[in-house]
């Protein structure tokens, strides 16, 4: 299967995840309440912490490894094994290690918290970077797709008030787990067993946990902000920014379903020494994506001050303040994405990506203890953006020689003018003080016309000839 198809099913996906919480977001909102969405964010984000320990860095060896690899069945299957072993072996460990630290520390929510260890559990039978590495993302899209939709389904009918956060944690927890456990039907079909010797899962600790640093790191100033909002300022608070984070995500998916998608592909390329390859597939990328993000992104800003009170309520109201904030993050976001996912990682530069985020992380520790004390959520939106532009500056001085970072910036520099003059267009429409469903309908409709105007010769000349080649 060509790139180009596997990054429209890996797309199609990603959207429809993305649209999942958003569609039920407005729902949750009103019927859980900004308290108890802090609450259930603040236990889920500790609980990524113990998902993130339980992988170990396998996604990502995993996915360069069997990228490398899948020409050969049998090497492929010892790979499989003794990189899965690892993930299960720690899945284990941090399953019964959550359970002891929900009851000494989360007393509070003891409920909530130990309900979620479905969430760790659900690890094990998380495969997803062997087929990520096979470049195979179409398979299992349809049932997994059908789980959500009964998750959906599930929260409508049993979720009814706060008191129903348990059965919100439950529902959403179990249907994930179903979701995963789907993998292993078609895992069967790829690999066959092989014994591997204890060094061969020894051997991939180390590579493994260089790769673990920097995903902890970039987890930690991603997520550090909604446990400091928690324990600095309120939960009402955590909820206020929980919500506004739904929307924030509406841009990158685009930039991370093609990163997705790109990264075996050009770990593959990089061992067959097709490096001009790689860096024609990361011009691409820029050129696709930037194309997408920065009119989405505007777009959500544009609109977000009527959305936000139309889908969830007068009570969240300060989430499109937020949202605003961090939607400025978000772009910058996707730069480095495509830096981190199409060069650094097929590459092997760990130790370059790792250094950018420690750095982003102890900057966003640093800013999240004075914004959050004085701005509350507010302020680790603040927090989130700024260090999100240090983790860029910081990799376009290490990598300035190897790739063509100006011109990226030139590309992203034409797409992002032609999306201010969309957004100054249409933020006239405010003009004429028109109702919020009348005015988002408007400015949407305005904003394509415009923004397709003004790229029609990048329409004709490139993005209708643009191909991916297998």
């Amino acid at each position: 299967m060509n790139t180009k198809k596997n990054y429209l099913y890996n797309l199609f996906y990603q959207i429809f995840i993305l649209m999942f919480p958003i569609i039920l977001t407005p729902y949750t909102s009103r019927v859980l309440g900004t308290t108890s969405i802090g609450i259930y964010s603040y236990i889920y984000t500790i609980v990524t912490y113990f998902i993130m320990f339980s992988n170990l860095g396998c996604s990502e060896l995993g996915t360069r490894l069997v990228a490398k690899n899948k020409d050969n069945k049998k090497k492929l299957s010892k790979v499989f094994f003794s990189v899965y072993y690892i993930q299960l072996i720690m899945t284990i460990i941090m399953s019964i290690l959550y359970i002891i630290f929900s009851i000494l520390f989360l007393k509070d929510n003891l409920l909530i918290a130990l309900i979620k260890v479905i969430s760790i559990f659900t690890v094990i039978f998380d495969v997803t970077w062997f087929f990520n590495g096979l470049e195979k993302f179409k398979i299992n899209i349809w049932k997994r797709i059908f789980i959500k939709l009964t998750t959906l389904i599930l929260v409508i009918i049993f979720v009814k008030d706060s008191a129903d956060l348990y059965k919100y944690a439950i529902i959403l927890s179990v249907c994930n787990l179903l979701s995963n456990i789907i993998w292993i039907k078609y895992l069967k079909k790829e690999i066959i067993y092989v014994k591997v010797k204890l060094k061969d899962i020894i051997k991939n600790i180390k590579p493994s946990l260089i790769l673990f640093v920097p995903i902890i790191s970039k987890t930690l100033y991603t997520s550090i902000d909604k446990l400091m909002i928690a324990n600095i300022s309120t939960m009402t608070e955590l909820g206020l920014y929980e919500q506004s984070e739904k929307f924030m995500r509406i841009p990158y998916v685009f930039s991370t379903s093609l990163s997705n998608t790109m990264s075996p592909r050009n770990s593959n390329l990089i061992s067959k020494n097709k490096n001009n390859k790689v860096k024609e597939n990361i011009e691409k990328s820029f050129k696709f994506i930037m194309f997408l993000a920065f009119p989405i992104a505007l777009g959500i800003i544009l609109v977000s001050d009527e959305l936000i009170p139309l889908l969830l309520g007068k009570s969240f109201i300060k989430s499109s303040y937020i949202l605003k904030i961090l939607i400025l993050s978000t772009i910058v976001y996707i730069f480095t994405n495509i830096i981190n996912s199409q060069y650094l990682i097929p590459n092997e530069l760990d130790k370059t990506y790792t250094k950018s985020i420690l750095i982003g992380t102890i900057f966003n520790i640093i800013l999240n203890i004075f914004l959050i004390k004085k701005y509350a959520s507010i302020g680790a939106a603040y927090a989130t953006f700024i260090s999100e532009f240090i983790v860029l500056i910081y990799q376009f001085i290490n990598i300035r020689k190897s790739l063509p970072l100006l011109e990226y910036l030139k590309i992203s520099l034409n797409f992002l003018i032609k999306a201010l003059i969309m957004f100054i267009i249409c933020s006239l429409i405010n003009i004429f003080k028109l109702n919020n469903i009348l005015s988002i309908l408007l400015k949407i409709i305005l904003g394509i016309i415009i923004y397709l105007l003004l790229n029609i010769k990048f329409i004709r000349k490139e993005l209708l000839i643009y191909r991916c080649n297998s």
